[in-house]
């Protein structure tokens, strides 16, 4: 018997993902990513691209897709693209974070916890299901952005650094979270 894409009605010939609408069925997602991490965190390819800036981000991207199709068929074969780009993002350390900046409908990016991650479009608040490997991947991401950024640490404010992106977004990073302030990191879009 074939299985039906319950959002667009098509065939699901394959039985993880929809080949039209790239509708993800997988049982747990979580233990699939974790597991794919593993399988990729010692790979070459990943060490030597997880220093280069974000400028190099998208042909970096491209490489590491075509570097597993080649190498690991079965993953390319099943996963679809925005499971690839958070895999991506947390094998260079960047994290979920980065999957929920890229969405152009989000106002708002609140993380309150490697597990805690909660945006803000226009319809109203919620959590994202979006989740750093551990607590210790999310304070290591957080430094790896602030040494990419080239931050100073924010007057007046110990452990708590500040990017504004012309255009775009304001980052805060707060290393030191408190109860007034209970955010790690916050990226609040200029069109909120």
């Amino acid at each position: 018997m074939e299985k039906i894409c319950p959002n667009c009605n098509s065939d699901l010939p394959n039985p993880v993902a929809c080949s039209t609408c790239y509708s993800l069925f997988v049982p747990d997602l979580r233990a699939r990513k974790a597991h794919l991490i593993n399988i990729l965190k010692d790979h070459a390819l990943v060490q030597k691209y997880s220093d280069k800036d974000e400028e190099s981000g998208d042909e970096t991207r491209q490489l590491f897709w075509r570097t597993i199709e080649k190498e690991y068929p079965e993953i390319a074969s099943i996963e679809s693209g925005w499971l690839f780009l958070e895999l991506f993002d947390e094998l260079l350390g960047t994290g979920a974070i980065g999957q929920a900046m890229r969405d152009p409908s989000m106002r708002e990016v609140r993380v309150l916890g490697h597990d805690q991650i909660f945006a803000q479009n226009m319809i109203g608040k919620l959590k994202t299901g979006l989740a750093y490997e551990s607590p210790k991947h999310l304070k290591s991401s957080m430094q790896k952005m602030i040494a990419k950024l080239g931050l100073a640490e924010t007057k007046g404010a110990q452990g708590k650094y500040e990017y504004h992106a012309p255009d775009q977004y304001h980052l805060t990073i707060n290393l030191a979270p408190s109860e007034s302030e209970p955010e790690y990191l916050k990226v609040r879009s200029v069109l909120a």
